[in-house]
């Protein structure tokens, strides 16, 4: 019985003394500097080095299909007829057509994505 009450009494000073010092503090309230950076000082990006494509061993690309039938996903699709809104209300699909035909964005024949289409066949397919 007295071998218990010994480690259990040991088990309960490591147990609340092994982090009193963690702080270099016996108390928080002897904390009163911050770790907070200057308003002034700029704070930038991490520059990396330019990293050649032999040296990539592994990526991929991550595809999402955007279901137009799901009520979260409404504003992407509607307004439909873009003549009753706003310039600002206009689907997905209009700027996506927009900037196909501006030259921005890239139309492809099939999901493959080797094959770019020529400037006439993305006009006779879109039309806005």
């Amino acid at each position: 019985m007295r071998a218990l009450i010994f480690l259990l009494l040991t088990f309960n000073f490591f147990i609340g003394y092994t982090q009193a010092d963690l702080l270099n503090t016996t108390s928080s309230y002897d904390l009163t500097e911050t770790s907070v950076s200057p308003e002034n000082e700029e704070s930038n990006a991490l520059e990396y080095a330019k990293v050649n494509d032999a040296d990539i061993i592994f990526s991929f690309t991550v595809w999402e299909v955007i279901d137009l039938s799901q009520r979260v996903n409404f504003p992407y699709l509607y307004p439909i007829n873009e003549g009753n809104v706003t310039p600002d209300r206009k689907p997905l699909i209009w700027h996506l057509k927009k900037a196909i035909t501006e030259g921005d964005v890239p139309a492809y024949r099939n999901e493959r994505f080797r094959c770019k289409m020529r400037r006439l066949k993305i006009y006779l397919h879109i039309s806005i």
